[in-house]
């Protein structure tokens, strides 16, 4: 693989910078979004948690190497958020996986990832001068995911955030 000079090119035979070639596929995307609005959102949404996983794995992989506990606290915290995303993912209205559902749960946990992503790029700067319990870090993640799950599947007492025929609530705004 050649390497991308100061310019975003790629030194060699091509003189086109190399992010051109994503706008093929973002033109694809955006058509997609008129043809099929369930398929696009797919995508837009394993994309996004394939980078959330891409991050703790990276993470998790060089935590050895790391000079202070930031990114690794923000790589377990993404893993989480991405799972929360995929859950998010599953439950759209319309895929199937949670049959009678309505769109609901979607928007809880879309809320509920959002939340655990905010908070933990706001603690996120704790762990540049102190050394990260990584086990009770993945613990507390885990009590939150599985919290929030029986809150909007088991317990339905999360706060809605979509009502059918009304839209969005002003918990959700």
């Amino acid at each position: 693989m050649k390497d991308a000079d100061l310019n975003g090119e790629f030194s060699g035979t091509s003189s086109k910078p190399y992010w051109l070639w994503s706008i093929p596929f973002v033109m694809v995307l955006y058509l997609i979004s008129f043809h099929n609005y369930l398929l696009f959102h797919g995508l837009a949404e394993g994309f996004s948690i394939a980078i959330a996983f891409c991050m703790f794995i990276l993470a998790w992989n060089s935590r050895q190497f790391m000079e202070n506990h930031f990114l690794l606290f923000l790589g377990l915290a993404y893993a989480f958020v991405g799972f929360l995303d995929l859950m998010h993912a599953f439950a759209y209205k319309g895929m199937g996986v949670f049959p009678n559902q309505g769109a609901n749960p979607a928007t809880q946990l879309w809320i509920a990832a959002r939340y655990l992503q905010s908070i933990s790029l706001l603690i996120a700067p704790i762990w540049l001068k102190r050394k990260l319990p990584v086990n009770s870090t993945i613990t507390c993640f885990a009590l939150y995911v599985c919290l929030i799950l029986a809150t909007v599947f088991y317990w339905p007492v999360f706060p809605d955030c979509f009502v059918e025929g009304a839209g969005l609530t002003t918990f959700k705004i």
